[in-house]
């Protein structure tokens, strides 16, 4: 994707056509991006230690909070400026 010129991260989960996707489902996928974001991230730093102009670059960390997400269904026919409270 990234030679694609894609600028977003994203993962495909394929559950069973039994799964009722449901908020819990988006936690798990959730999960599973996080872990990709941080697999990534970790490639990056090792590969640009090596440089010792950046040798002092901390670990990264992307945190997250799934107790307190709270689940926002997009309203139907409205564009993505519209969905977002604020």
């Amino acid at each position: 994707m990234i030679e694609a010129g894609c600028v977003f991260n994203f993962v495909v989960l394929a559950p069973k056509s039994a799964v009722k996707v449901d908020e819990s489902t988006h936690r798990q996928a959730f999960t599973v991006l996080h872990n990709a974001l941080m697999k990534d991230m970790r490639w990056w730093h090792k590969n640009i230690i090596k440089n010792s102009e950046y040798g002092g670059f901390s670990e990264p960390l992307i945190r997250r909070n799934l107790e307190s997400a709270v689940a926002t269904p997009v309203k139907p026919g409205l564009d993505t400026e519209s969905n977002v409270d604020g």
